[in-house]
């Protein structure tokens, strides 16, 4: 395995490109194509900030929502955001089994703080959250263009609740 960067002209010639390799000193020549395309930044990125993890003992996942433009300045619109509850989820079974589905509309103005009861919303009895992972997917339309622009992120549970250390001091 061979990697390594080359430097590219600032406006590069677009399309398909083929590297042609000679391997050691064989005369097996190994060709290479790849495409060189125009990047384009998003117009707009969407953000959850939450807890990654949930433990035994929380009653609700916190969610603050936001989105902004690339140029920095916070947006407004409405957001769909769903939580898919999925069980049985092991080291053999990465995925799980879904569960249950639970959605929220909301408008946001700059960014919002959105709670999903454990039991009520999402159908999680108190101090079993055990084998669950939650998928929180917001959709969210823009208010000035109209578009709709995606984000998932994913809530793992932790059995236990959280550990205390104490460092004991030695001499």
């Amino acid at each position: 395995v061979f990697e390594n960067v080359f430097p590219i002209d600032e406006e590069p010639n677009l399309g398909m490109w083929k590297i042609r390799v000679q391997v050691n000193d064989d005369n097996n020549l190994i060709d290479k194509e790849f495409e060189v395309r125009k990047y384009i930044l998003p117009l707009l990125n969407v953000n959850i900030d939450t807890n990654p993890y949930i433990l035994h003992s929380d009653t609700f996942v916190r969610l603050t929502i936001s989105a902004k433009y690339s140029f920095g300045m916070l947006a407004r619109g409405n957001a769909t955001i769903t939580a898919r509850v999925f069980g049985g989820v092991s080291a053999e079974n990465v995925n799980g089994t879904l569960e249950l589905t639970a959605v929220k509309q909301e408008t946001i103005e700059t960014r919002k703080s959105v709670d999903f009861n454990l039991q009520t919303d999402l159908n999680i009895p108190p101090n079993s959250i055990g084998d669950k992972v939650i998928e929180i997917e917001v959709k969210f339309s823009d208010e000035i263009t109209g578009k709709v622009f995606e984000k998932k992120k994913k809530i793992y549970s932790h059995e236990k609740d959280s550990f205390r250390i104490k460092i004991i001091e030695t001499k």
